[in-house]
């Protein structure tokens, strides 16, 4: 299942293993925590660190934006990086826009997935990041911000309201 130097995550824990004998296994966590778990109480064990990871990046765009465009740039973003040192070593697919996720408050989601070395995901999901940043820049593209449709229902009740308020004014 594991060995010394996986990453796992055993019940709620996450961690790198530093020891394993016949009694317990020990994992270091992100934080510097060493946890010991009893061998007796792992039931399931998720090893993080076998064969391959995946970056899996959920892209907020404007609503506004045209999202042809917008998936292309993505993608093509992705296939450039999969192409230049070093990430030709760490990433080990073609990435794969999986297409329109959701709709957010922020606006329409895109998922894309980025196979890589074991554990090499974040490093990689964090230089694309970086690198769709500045594409949307280049492309006049604004990364969206939350939105919120307002409605009022009877502008005069809110007129007659705020009329009618005597305005506390002491300091």
């Amino acid at each position: 299942q594991y060995g010394v130097g996986d990453i796992v995550q055993i019940g709620e824990w996450i961690g790198r293993v530093e020891s394993l004998n016949l009694r317990r296994t020990q994992l270091r966590n992100a934080e510097g925590k060493l946890i010991t778990i009893p061998n007796s109480e792992i039931k399931i064990v998720a090893n993080l660190s076998n064969y391959w990871s995946r970056g899996d990046l959920n892209i907020p765009v404007p609503y506004d934006a045209d999202l042809t465009e917008v998936m292309t740039l993505v993608e093509d973003t992705a296939l450039t990086m999969q192409q230049e040192s070093p990430w030709d070593e760490l990433i080990v697919e073609p990435p794969q826009l999986m297409g329109l996720e959701d709709f957010g408050d922020r606006g329409p989601i895109l998922k894309l997935w980025i196979k890589t070395q074991p554990l090499k995901q974040m490093d990689v999901a964090r230089d694309y990041r970086r690198r769709l940043k500045l594409a949307f820049d280049a492309a006049g593209i604004d990364f969206p911000v939350p939105q919120r449709s307002v409605q009022i229902v009877n502008p005069s009740a809110l007129q007659e309201t705020t009329a009618h308020t005597p305005v506390d004014r002491t300091p």
